[in-house]
């Protein structure tokens, strides 16, 4: 589909593309800097992907938001520099999207973000986020809705919709959220990674 999507940007009349021929035609091939000092590194596509809950609105919204900051800079292609720079964007867009989807089961979800990026980290363990709740209920930030679901309910319900995740005890193990498979359940022995596409939209990086 994406690479439908992407031959169809580049020309109406021309011939669909592959996907790896249509993605070389709009990004360079420079990789992604990441981690501490960026020392670390990823293809443009892994980068973007693993914003993203890897549904394909997820990919045309950011790829659109490249485009329009590639444009804005006068440049031909999408560079590493124009991934990162439309991040915050779709961070923004994906906290949304998330939003829409859980408020009709938890009203108020928009505390629970705000209690999230309270921490300013990524990783937690179980017992910190539990602490944090718990420190939200007293500090009486929380409306009647969430305090009577309790801190269990809504964890599993961010699970559910793969706004948390666990990050593996194997360093070379990507994180793990239901998304990529619908029958996990959530781990309270390793620790509880926000996911990364939430992370600007959160103040979190």
């Amino acid at each position: 589909m994406l690479g439908f999507r992407i031959s169809r940007s580049i020309s109406r009349d021309a011939e669909i593309l592959r996907f790896e021929k249509a993605w070389s035609q709009v990004f360079t091939s420079d990789p992604m800097g990441y981690g501490k000092r960026q020392r670390k590194s990823i293809s443009q596509f892994d980068f973007i992907a693993k914003a993203t809950h890897m549904r394909p609105r997820d990919f045309i919204f950011y790829i659109r938001e490249c485009a329009r900051s590639a444009v804005q800079q006068g440049h031909r292609t999408i560079t590493s520099d124009t991934i990162k720079n439309a991040d915050k964007e779709f961070s923004n867009y994906f906290k949304e999207e998330l939003t829409g989807e859980i408020e009709s089961i938890i009203p108020d979800v928009g505390q629970v973000f705000d209690l999230l990026s309270e921490k300013r980290e990524g990783v937690v363990s179980y017992n910190e986020l539990k602490e944090l709740f718990d420190d939200g209920c007293q500090r009486n930030i929380f409306g009647k809705e969430i305090v009577d679901l309790g801190f269990e309910t809504i964890l599993r319900i961010l699970f559910h919709f793969s706004v948390v995740g666990n990050k593996a005890k194997q360093t070379s193990r990507d994180p793990i959220f239901k998304y990529n498979n619908r029958g996990l359940v959530l781990s309270r022995k390793e620790q509880i990674m926000i996911h990364r596409g939430l992370l600007k939209s959160l103040g979190i990086v």
